[in-house]
């Protein structure tokens, strides 16, 4: 299998490289659009910074998406005049147009996964009692936007199987929206969460409610949220005076008697501090490790 797959990397990179020297050939024969350059000027940390296409990062401007537009149209022209791609384009999409399916998660005795069958643009997610039964919808993103940009992601199940927590994504955006659904009617509980970055969104055993973490103004912050309010009702336990280049993910235990806290510095965290709470006692967040310059993780096991 490796040497099949490697085979077909190989040929890959070979069409590639053969279009790029393509692409090479035409753009140099053609001038592409010119970008207006408009100097914003700033002191970092004392260093002076000419930034000469500030304006670009206005993605919604009338400029910036007439700039795009122009953009797409030189690429489009350029790509259009490669011997053999239309070609190329149906081999590699024969390709990837294959059913995918994820590992299931078993609650109780239902089993949820996710599954985008070779026609469709995005996965919808499913569940079902037991291993022969019969597949239930919950979730179809290609109905919620015209343009099936939308994914659905699955973030917790309760342990009995009837709730479940997802959120859904516009775009390649890093912020999504946390909802909750009621598995049994489908239907969404009136909880509602702000589009953000979260991580750790996980539903404790009882129901009663959520532990999570997400990214603020001021950086990564801890909350906890009980079932039936609103999340600007939520309360952050755990996160103050860390900084946007920290990253914070939260994990309840299996039985819902600790909520285990990790403290990434850096995405490529090249130090982790970890801290657990007491749930039952409702005791204190409690260092496990933060003085080690050191990466790792940690998780429950048993009590």
């Amino acid at each position: 299998m490796r040497v099949r797959h490697l085979s077909f990397l190989l040929v890959i990179v070979s069409l590639l490289a053969l279009m790029g020297a393509q692409v090479s050939h035409e753009i140099s024969a053609t001038n592409p659009p010119k970008t207006e350059v408009k100097d914003v000027e700033e002191t970092v940390q004392g260093v002076e910074i000419v930034d000469p296409y500030r304006w670009l990062e206005d993605q919604d401007s009338p400029e910036t998406r007439a700039w795009i537009d122009r953009e797409n149209a030189y690429t489009d022209a350029t790509l259009a005049k490669i011997p053999g791609r239309e070609e190329v384009v149906n081999k590699l999409s024969s390709f990837l147009k294959i059913e995918v399916m994820s590992a299931p998660v078993v609650r109780g005795d239902r089993q949820f996964f996710s599954r985008r069958a070779a026609d469709k643009d995005q996965a919808s997610l499913y569940v079902r009692r037991g291993a022969d039964g019969k597949e239930d919808l919950l979730i179809d993103p290609l109905a919620l936007n015209p343009e099936h940009t939308t994914t659905v992601l699955p973030l917790s199940f309760s342990q009995d199987g009837k709730l479940m927590a997802y959120a859904l994504r516009q775009g390649g955006e890093d912020e999504v929206s946390p909802r909750l659904m009621d598995v049994d009617t489908h239907k969404d509980l009136a909880d509602k969460f702000p589009r953000a970055r979260y991580a750790g969104f996980t539903l404790v055993p009882d129901k009663s409610g959520i532990f999570y973490a997400k990214v603020t103004p001021d950086g990564p912050r801890v909350y906890s949220h009980k079932m039936g309010t609103n999340a600007d009702q939520d309360v952050e336990i755990f996160g103050k005076g860390y900084t946007a280049d920290k990253y914070i993910t939260t994990q309840v235990s299996e039985d819902g008697h600790y909520l285990t806290i990790e403290v990434g510095y850096g995405s490529a965290a090249v130090r982790t501090e970890l801290y657990f709470k007491d749930l039952k006692a409702n005791g204190p967040i409690t260092p496990v490790e933060n003085k080690q310059v050191s990466a790792f993780e940690g998780q429950v096991f048993g009590d």
